[in-house]
């Protein structure tokens, strides 16, 4: 995903703000899963996240010239690390408490730095 052209930057910016929320609402179903013990559902759903993610990390990367207070996405990288290694334990609570506690209150954060540059990208 290479981009210079600054009105493709923008656009790829709008459609940044607008996955943020879809991705918060399946990190938190993702959660929701693994504590009620639907292993299956949630390991379905963290394959999507990761997938969202990775989209949204380079995205955010794409569009820095853009942004007033940039977006740090090395964040997440830590945080599915972790994940990682709940994975390889099979340690599911711990990966729905690192999704939770974790990964969706860095997207929140995340969420209202793209929705500040919203306004100053118009």
């Amino acid at each position: 995903m290479e981009m210079t052209n600054p009105a493709e930057l923008q656009e790829v910016l709008k459609e940044a703000q607008r996955y943020i929320a879809a991705l918060i609402e399946g990190a938190a179903a993702c959660a929701a899963h693994f504590e009620q013990e639907q292993d299956a559902k949630g390991m379905e759903l963290l394959l999507q996240i990761i997938d969202g993610l990775e989209w949204l990390m380079s995205a955010v990367r794409l569009t820095r010239p853009l942004q007033s207070n940039p977006v740090d996405p090395d964040g997440a990288a830590d945080v599915f690390g972790e994940i990682v290694e709940g994975l390889e334990n099979q340690d599911y609570t711990l990966c729905g408490d690192l999704l939770k506690f974790e990964l969706v209150p860095m997207l929140e954060a995340w969420q209202e730095q793209l929705d500040e540059r919203e306004t100053y990208i118009q």
